[in-house]
This record gives C-alpha cells, structure tokens and sequence, in this order.
C-alpha cells in the first residue's frame, strides 16, 4: 500500500511517496504519523445483553489502590490488585 503526502509549499517534482509497511526506525516518517483505518468483523455480538463493562476503579501509579469493576449482565465483580491495605485517612470500603 502506498501513500503519497505532499509538504506545503513543495514543488510536485518533491512529492515522496511513503510505504505502510517500511521501517520506522530510519526516519522514513521525518516525525510525521499516519492514520490506517479498516474495518473488523470480530464475530462478536453487539446486542446489549453479551457486553462486559471494565472500570479503573484506582491505580495510576499509587500503591494500595489497584482495583478495576468488572460488570457482565447483572454481576459485578471487584478485583482488588493492590499490595497494602488502606490507612485510617485514605477513602476505601470500611464494609463489605
């Protein structure tokens, strides 16, 4: 697959022509990025009843609150991934 990209302000004569599946790594892009859309069929079905909903529920780089929510149908399931328990000041579930 080939893309051709004209720069601003360029001649025709200085159109490049860039290929999908060359290497990154030596600068064939010059810092640019490319966008390839295509359509996937996955077999999966989209009704509503077969849709499992993931939530973050803490984390991002703090020890002691890696959780994430898990919903499928009416269940939801909390897994908690975290290394140490909660202090008295910090918000958590007291109960369960």
């Amino acid at each position: 697959m080939q893309i051709q990209q004209k720069e601003e302000g360029s001649r025709p004569s200085q159109q490049r022509t860039q290929s999908k599946s060359g290497p990154r790594s030596q600068g064939q892009n010059k810092g640019k990025s490319f966008t390839f859309k295509k359509k996937v069929k996955t077999g999966i079905s989209s009704s509503s009843e077969n849709v499992i909903k993931i939530a973050p529920l803490g984390g991002m780089g703090e020890v002691g609150r890696n959780m994430m929510l898990l919903e499928y149908k009416a269940k939801i399931l909390i897994i908690d991934a975290g290394l140490r328990m909660p202090e008295e000041s910090m918000p958590g579930i007291d109960y369960i």
